[in-house]
């Protein structure tokens, strides 16, 4: 076997692990927090696309656990911090350094605070006062913190952020920093709310390689999308004309990065119309919109799944009439 197919196996043998690393996690989870499969999913996908996460939902529905079990199985250093009208930049970024300050330097002690964790869980993040906004997003879109008159670079993977509403006027910038949406609701159903009663033995949840991430966020890199784009375009002109939902372009080419991401975890290079469901907790402002997204979705997948199905009939009847082969 020559260098390069050695080289070739290895990664495909490396990605293969990696999914499957992830597809365990992903089960062990959703096993230890019920009726949360999408939510887990999201933060898997939004820890291999570099993307931040939204739990919009009451108190007690188990967000900031999930977000602290995730991490830790990631290997991650994890920060969380419930935020207020009265939070200051201390609470995010570490109190002033008095020493720098008697050399005119206006900097923090920053270990142990939002600059030097690798996830975050802010709660209640869009109580939100000026003095905090700026460097919020400056961290959550760009991945910097303003070191004093230095910008450095800060190792922020995603952050999970929760409220249980919607921001005010005035946070726009701030909602639109968080790709991935979820509306997180009581259990629903009445056997899963007899088991969260009756506790019973706690699902452990193994920690995984740190190398598997690095290679699913290579794999996703690496994902073609071209073969969807006709689906991607009329998904976007279905939304706006039948509901008035308008992403922005900006919007647009993130969520490419969940689609490939999708598509990384099922061990695929090309993208395919199923991997566009991901995009229902994407595109929507309101959590109304949700439903009507993913209506859309589906009926985008069912056409491309009835194509493929017709196709595949008139190969079969194609080749059905050429009769057997003979090899004499």
């Amino acid at each position: 076997m020559t260098n390069e197919a050695t080289s070739t196996t290895n990664v495909t043998d490396h990605l293969a692990e990696a999914v499957s690393a992830f597809t365990f996690l992903e089960t062990e989870m959703s096993a230890r927090f019920l009726e949360r499969g999408p939510i887990i999913r999201s933060m898997i996908l939004g820890a291999v696309a570099g993307q931040n996460v939204l739990l919009l939902g009451p108190p007690g529905t188990a967000k900031s656990q999930m977000t602290t079990v995730f991490s830790e199985a990631l290997g991650l250093r994890s920060f969380v911090r419930l935020l207020g009208k009265t939070s200051t930049p201390e609470d995010l970024f570490g109190p002033l350094s008095m020493s720098a300050l008697k050399e005119d330097r206006h900097e923090r002690k920053i270990d142990g605070f939002l600059p030097t964790a690798e996830v975050a869980f802010l709660d209640e993040i869009f109580k939100c006062n000026s003095s905090l906004l700026n460097g919020r997003l400056t961290a959550l879109n760009e991945r910097a913190y303003d070191h004093g008159t230095t910008r450095i670079d800060i190792p922020l993977r995603f952050t999970v952020g929760a409220s249980n509403e919607l921001p005010e006027d005035g946070l726009d910038a701030l909602f639109d920093r968080f790709l991935l949406r979820h509306e997180v609701k009581p259990l629903a159903t009445e056997s899963n709310f007899a088991k969260l009663l009756g506790g019973g033995a706690e699902v452990n949840v193994n920690p995984i390689d740190p190398a598997h991430l690095v290679t699913m966020q290579e794999a996703a890199a690496k994902v073609d999308i071209s073969g969807i784009m006709r689906e991607i375009v009329q998904l976007r002109a279905d939304l706006a004309q039948e509901h008035g939902i308008q992403p922005s372009d900006r919007r647009w080419v993130l969520a490419m990065g969940i689609v490939k991401a999708q598509a990384a975890l099922g061990g695929r290079t090309m993208a395919m119309a199923s991997d566009l469901m991901v995009l229902s907790s994407v595109l929507w402002n309101e959590p109304e919109e949700e439903p009507k997204v993913r209506d859309l979705l589906r009926r985008i997948r069912s056409v491309q799944l009835r194509q493929i199905s017709e196709m595949n009939e008139a190969a079969r009847e194609k080749f059905s009439g050429l009769g057997p082969v003979s090899y004499t």
